[in-house]
């Protein structure tokens, strides 16, 4: 059985100013954060499953 990719874990990016990439995706994008990034939650194929992706921008 060939083995395939399901998801995506998260994104983790290094940014100047975190705290103003959150704000800025915010304002223009609606992508709400905490401290730590935000989630995303959303199914697989199946319906089933319940899966998270994080987005989350660290100090350089």
């Amino acid at each position: 059985m060939k083995k395939r990719v399901i998801g995506l874990g998260g994104v983790f990016f290094k940014s100047k100013d975190p705290q103003k990439t959150k704000s800025w995706y915010s304002k223009h994008l609606g992508i709400e954060s905490d401290a730590y990034g935000s989630k995303f939650l959303w199914r697989g194929e199946g319906g089933e499953d319940l899966r998270t992706t994080v987005w989350s921008p660290m100090e350089e």
